[in-house]
């Protein structure tokens, strides 16, 4: 697990419906609607990739609120056909971040 007791990290799983036991990646692409419309795509073309090669990782996505239309538009444009197990949660970035075995990550300066 990430940076945090496997207790806590159950916790987080189980509000996002994960099984704690599963290889868990975060995919933060930003906060920023640029972010979304530039980096999101990149990001989930990656998670598509690893999934590719480890059927069985999860992905986990948190997304502003603000932001989940947006996020939504990228996640249909990237066609990942419902393979990739991928889940949006409504903020709580820096829970998922700590919880989670591997995140990836684009920074984007403007």
């Amino acid at each position: 697990m990430g940076l945090m007791s496997s207790t806590t990290a159950s916790v987080i799983f189980e509000d996002v419906r994960i099984p704690a036991e599963r290889r868990v990646i975060a995919v933060l692409p930003g906060s920023r609607r640029s972010e979304v419309r530039h980096i999101a795509p990149v990001l989930l073309q990656a998670a598509a990739r690893m999934h590719r090669q480890r059927p069985g990782l999860r992905f986990v996505l948190p997304v502003a609120p603000r932001l989940r239309a947006e996020m939504q538009t990228a996640l249909a444009q990237a066609a990942l056909g419902g393979q990739v197990q991928l889940t949006m949660v409504d903020g709580q970035s820096h829970a998922v971040l700590a919880a989670c075995d591997v995140a990836l990550v684009l920074p984007m300066t403007d």
